[in-house]
């Protein structure tokens, strides 16, 4: 009997926690509605998706620049959710195994259609976050880890 209260008191914390972190309310950007937003934030926009037509099932590809703060993220939008998996698992690994530094943090997470992985090292900031048929990507200096921190944020991803 104390087992069975113990699990449903978990449960209940996992999905208290979720519905304040906003795991479930998670809702993806158009490439319109990304632009708007990222350039209220001092970035410029420029439309990619034309150099990307090879990469199969890209919609939409944006590169939005921070000039102040020299840094830049990337928006993919994909016609189907397979292929933004893809991408995102490609990137997550690509991060993951591009550190060889002993003194690194990383945070994780991944729930339904949402998945975010950020990646700190002595040198670098690395984020890639997926909202179903869309993803995020930037590759930064550490000193510009707060300001992406609170960009990302900002967009909801």
């Amino acid at each position: 009997m104390k087992l069975k209260k113990y699990f449903t008191l978990s449960i209940l914390v996992i999905l208290m926690v979720c519905l304040v972190t906003g795991c479930f309310n998670r809702k993806e950007l158009n490439a319109k509605e990304f632009s708007s937003l990222i350039v209220k934030e001092g970035f410029v926009v420029l439309d990619n998706t034309e150099n990307y037509k090879e990469l199969s099932g890209v919609k939409k590809y944006l590169v939005a620049t921070n000039t102040l703060r020299s840094y830049k993220i990337e928006y993919y939008e994909f016609n189907d959710t397979k292929k933004a998996e893809e991408l995102y698992d490609k990137i997550e690994t690509k991060f993951k195994n591009s550190t060889k530094v002993k003194k690194s943090q990383y945070q994780t997470t991944s729930f339904g259609k949402y998945n975010y992985y950020s990646l700190t090292t002595n040198n670098s900031y690395k984020v890639v976050s997926r909202i179903n048929k869309t993803v995020i990507i930037t590759d930064s200096d550490r000193v510009n880890k707060e300001s992406i921190k609170e960009v990302v944020k900002k967009l909801g991803y």
